[in-house]
């Protein structure tokens, strides 16, 4: 998303609220899920570190929107940072987007500017330009995923103090083809499976290998090896990287 807003001529930077730069403990995906309980008890504490981080953020940046990812159990986090960005300056745009608002969008309506319901790399240019009418904005299907710029890694705010492994998350593709009872992808991706060409990922592995030295990527894709064509084509182009991968299936 910040890349499509990037390339049409905005001011970008990503920050991860989640990170430690430097500070305390990094954790990986599922590191985060064993230390829920640390989420928990830095919520309401008024004075944590990660709040006055943001605080921080927000008046070094000075931004005229603020957007914000959420997921159902980061809910609570981020009625928390709309706080703080409206108690900075009320007249900052709030727009969130993500699985959990997709799905309850009515959540955030009194609370954020726009929500973006589904995927927002074809709304988010109109918004930025203030040609949406505020409240619930309709993402639209990004059918080709070849057509999105690669991910802008090189916005990531203190990107220095990045680990490689952090840098390293990949998605080739969108969707799932299953409906999983305690899975959400059918209804967020309508049950359809969306690649990008091999191609194309390929550009984006050797690109981030080449940018950042990373050598070691892990492919979180909801069906990785659905397509068993793309997956041998694939597989028999990325043994000529001086790489190892690994994927979530």
């Amino acid at each position: 998303l910040a890349a499509v807003a990037e390339k049409g001529a905005h001011n970008v930077l990503v920050y991860d609220a989640d990170y430690s730069y430097g500070e305390g403990n990094s954790y990986n995906n599922f590191e985060l899920m064993e230390h829920y309980s640390d989420y928990v008890s830095e919520l309401n504490a008024e004075k944590s570190e990660v709040w006055n981080e943001i605080r921080e953020v927000i008046k070094y940046f000075n931004p005229d929107f603020v957007g914000i990812s959420i997921l159902s159990v980061t809910k609570k986090s981020a009625m928390k940072i709309i706080k703080i960005v409206k108690d900075f300056n009320s007249a900052i745009q709030i727009v969130v987007g993500g699985p959990h608002v997709t799905l309850q969008p009515d959540d955030f309506v009194d609370y954020a500017d726009y929500v973006i319901q589904g995927e927002g790399e074809y709304v988010i240019n109109d918004i930025l330009a203030n040609r949406v009418h505020n409240g619930v904005v309709k993402g639209k299907i990004v059918e080709n995923l070849d057509l999105l710029p690669f991910p802008a890694t090189h916005l990531l705010y203190r990107l220095e103090k990045y680990h490689k492994r952090d840098l390293s998350l990949l998605m080739s593709s969108r969707g799932c083809c299953y409906s999983c009872k305690f899975c959400n992808s059918s209804t967020l991706w309508q049950r359809k499976i969306r690649k990008k060409s091999v191609g194309y990922f390929i550009e984006e592995i050797k690109r981030l290998q080449e940018t950042y030295g990373i050598c070691d990527f892990y492919i979180c894709d909801d069906s990785f090896s659905t397509d068993r064509e793309w997956l041998r084509v694939f597989c028999e182009r990325i043994k000529h990287l001086n790489i190892t991968w690994k994927c979530l299936d």
